[in-house]
């Protein structure tokens, strides 16, 4: 191998290393430490999983039962803003608003949908001509 491609195989490693490093600092998370987050000040701020927040009500129940439907409740809001793209309603009586704006799709890829659409439709009608004027 020459000196190029050396330096660049140890460049892609570091770059993987740097990768799988802040993955695992994000799974470093765990029930435990949603538990803290809300306790500390009674918001559930940080970045966790979907599984660590489900098993966090388990825990809070286990933790205080008096105070685990608060805190329940604040789970689900925090699971239907950051996975749901649901923003928290303010109004009960308002139905729930997605955060996250409608599919604004580029020309092409709404140009490379229609051609594909006219492709497919063709290859059906195209199928449907030969059947019906087969002869024989």
């Amino acid at each position: 191998m020459d000196r190029a491609r050396l330096v660049g195989w140890r460049l892609a490693c570091v770059v993987a290393l740097v990768l799988a490093c802040v993955a695992a600092g994000r799974a470093a998370a765990s029930p435990q430490d949603v538990v803290v987050d809300w306790q500390t000040h009674g918001q559930i701020d940080g970045t966790y999983s979907i599984s660590d927040l489900y098993n966090a009500k388990r825990l809070m129940l286990r933790l205080d039962a008096s105070r685990a439907g608060e805190f329940a409740a604040l789970v689900d809001e925090k699971i239907e803003a950051d996975f749901l793209g649901i923003i928290p309603k303010l109004d009960p009586s308002t139905d729930p608003v997605p955060s996250v704006p409608p599919a604004n799709l580029p020309l092409w890829m709404t140009a490379m949908a229609v051609g594909a659409l006219l492709l497919a439709a063709g290859g059906v009608a195209s199928a449907v001509y030969r059947r019906r004027h087969r002869t024989g």
